[in-house]
C-alpha cells in the first residue's frame, strides 16, 4: 500500500480484525470466509511494518482466538483435524480438506507475524503460549521430503515464531530446556539440509534459530547439527539476496559469542566470505551494521582485530554520510 498510514488506516485495521474475529469465533475453523479475510488483511497491511510497530490496535482479541485454534490443531494433529472436518462436512474429499486447513494455517501464521511487529501484540502472543504452539506445529508439515517444495505454511510458521521470540522473557535455562526437549533444532536443521537452495526456507529457518540463540546459549546444540557449515552454504547459494544474508549474518553474530563458535567461524572461513559480500553490498546499512557487529565479536580472536579496524575505517565514510542525511531530514 503506497499511501501514508493515518487515522483511517487504524480504523481499517480494526475493522478487518473485528471481521476475522467474528468469522472464527462462531463458525468452524474451516470456514473459507475467515481464511479469505485473513488473506485480504495480510495483503493490505504487509508493507506497513514501521507503522504497525507503533499501532496499539495490533493487539487485538483475534490473536487469542487464532492461537486457540492453532493449539487445537497441534493437540489433535493435522491428520486428526482433517478427519474431523471431513466427517462433519461429508462433502469434501481428503485432499480438499487438507488444502483448506493448510491455507487457514498459512494465513493465520502470517497474520500473527505481521501483528507481531507490535510489541504489545507480541507480548499477548507469548502470554497465550504462542511459542510452544508453533514449536508443536512445525514438525506437522510435509517438509522433509527431498525434491518436494516446502509448504508455505511451514515458512509462515517459522516467520511467526521468529517474530514472537523477540518478546520472550523466560529465563535462559528454562527457555533452553524447552527448546532442547522439543527437539525442534535438529528438525529445523534437517529441513534446511534438504532444502538449502530454497531462499525462503534458508531465510526463515535462520530467522528462528538466530532469535533462539539470542535468548539462550545453544552453541553446543547448533555446532552438533553443523549449523555454521549450513550457514556458510546459504551464504554461498544466496549471496545476492539481502534478506537471506541478513538473517544468516544475525545467526552467525550470535554464534560468535562462544569460543567454540568463534573457532568454527574461523575454520570455515565465514568471516572472509562475509567481508566479500559486504564489500559489494555497502548500500545496505542494516547488513553493514550486522557485519560490523559480527566482526567486533570476532576480535576476541586477536587476528581479527586488524580486519575489524580495516572494516571500520572503510565503513566510516558511509556512516558519516548516513548521519549527515539524517541530520538534514
Amino acid at each position: 500500500m503506497s499511501r501514508e498510514p493515518n487515522v483511517n488506516t487504524t480504523t481499517t485495521l480494526t475493522r478487518h480484525l473485528d471481521e476475522i474475529h467474528e468469522c472464527i469465533t462462531h463458525p468452524k475453523i474451516w470456514n473459507p470466509t475467515a481464511t479469505q479475510k485473513m488473506m485480504d488483511f495480510n495483503k493490505h497491511f504487509t508493507e506497513l511494518g514501521q507503522w504497525m510497530e507503533r499501532e496499539p490496535a495490533c493487539n487485538h482479541p483475534v490473536i487469542v482466538r487464532i492461537l486457540h485454534l492453532q493449539n487445537f490443531v497441534a493437540v489433535k494433529s493435522i491428520a486428526g483435524v482433517v478427519g474431523m472436518i471431513k466427517q462433519a462436512s461429508g462433502q469434501f474429499v481428503q485432499q480438499e480438506v487438507e488444502g483448506v486447513l493448510d491455507e487457514f494455517l498459512t494465513q493465520s501464521f502470517f497474520l500473527l507475524a505481521i501483528l507481531g511487529r507490535n510489541e504489545q501484540a507480541r507480548q499477548t502472543i507469548v502470554k497465550y503460549r504462542g511459542v510452544p504452539i508453533h514449536i508443536a506445529l512445525l514438525p506437522s508439515f510435509p517438509s522433509l521430503t527431498p525434491g518436494i517444495q516446502v509448504p508455505q505454511s511451514f515458512v509462515n510458521c517459522c516467520f511467526s515464531l521468529g517474530q514472537m521470540l523477540t518478546s520472550v522473557t523466560e529465563k535462559d535455562d528454562m527457555f533452553k530446556q524447552r527448546i532442547v526437549s522439543s527437539k525442534i533444532l535438529p528438525y529445523l536443521f534437517q529441513v534446511l539440509r534438504l532444502h538449502v537452495s530454497d531462499s525462503q526456507v534458508a531465510q526463515y529457518v535462520f530467522f528462528v534459530i538466530g532469535n533462539m540463540s539470542f535468548i539462550c546459549n545453544l552453541e553446543e546444540e547448533i555446532l552438533q547439527e553443523g549449523g555454521i557449515d549450513l550457514a556458510f552454504e546459504c551464504l554461498e547459494k544466496h549471496e545476492d539476496l539481502i534478506h537471506v544474508i541478513s538473517d544468516v549474518v544475525f545467526f552467525l553474530k550470535n554464534m560468535a559469542f562462544g569460543a567454540d563458535g568463534r573457532l568454527r567461524l574461523k575454520e570455515k572461513g565465514v568471516i572472509k566470505k562475509i567481508l566479500r559480500i559486504l564489500a559489494i553490498k555497502r548500500i545496505h546499512p542494516d547488513l553493514m551494521d550486522l557485519g560490523g557487529n559480527l566482526l567486533f565479536d570476532m576480535t576476541f580472536c586477536g587476528e581479527y582485530l586488524l580486519l575489524f579496524f580495516k572494516f571500520f575505517t572503510s565503513y566510516l565514510p558511509d556512516m558519516c554520510r548516513r548521519c549527515h542525511r539524517r541530520a538534514g531530514q
